[in-house]
């Protein structure tokens, strides 16, 4: 299992698996050598590569379940609508392209995105975690120009506090486009 952060960011396009630009961060680096090594130096008869997205569902951990514990601690800002797109996947999803993708003839040697097709934004999946709490949904939102100001502040605070929570790169991953497809592994059934 690897992520859809061994591509560079796909800016504001859905992209597949044909998106071949590498990742510019560490994570996601390491994570294209990972695949490529296994490819070029492992012997094995079948090897797949999955490509899961967001991944949501009871006992997920990362990102989600930090906005998540934000949101129900009140600490998270109310993010505003940009209209940038962001795919996600459910936890019992990857575990089936899983099994699937073990057994297919077709899904060797060649990555395959995993994402559940619906269509997200950061605005929508804020308001749903709060509803999914139990919470009011704000009537107001932080604008982006707002939000990018506190990254850069957070930028330069972070070199003096390791802790700081908002940067640049978390404004960028709130608010910017992360859409997949998953239409390879669709077509393999």
């Amino acid at each position: 299992v690897s992520s859809t952060k061994a591509m560079a960011a796909p800016g504001d396009i859905q992209r597949d698996e044909t998106w071949s630009q590498w990742p510019d961060d560490a994570y996601g680096y390491w994570k294209r050598v990972t695949e490529q090594r296994l490819l070029d130096e492992v012997s094995i008869p079948h090897i797949a590569i999955l490509r899961p997205c967001l991944i949501y569902g009871c006992g997920v951990k990362g990102n989600l379940q930090r906005m998540i514990q934000q949101i129900n601690r009140g600490l998270f800002p109310a993010l505003p609508e940009t209209g940038a797109e962001r795919s996600m996947v459910a936890a019992i999803d990857v575990a089936s392209a899983l099994l699937f993708a073990a057994v297919h003839p077709d899904a060797d040697r060649s990555p395959l995105i995993v994402a559940d097709g619906e269509r997200y934004t950061a605005n929508t999946i804020y308001k749903t975690i709060l509803r999914s709490l139990g919470k009011p949904v704000p009537g107001y939102t932080i604008p982006v120009n707002v939000l990018k100001f506190l990254g850069c502040t957070g930028d330069v605070l972070s070199r003096l506090w390791s802790g700081c929570p908002v940067t640049s790169e978390v404004v960028e991953a709130l608010t910017g486009a992360a859409a997949y497809s998953s239409g390879k592994l669709c077509r393999l059934g």
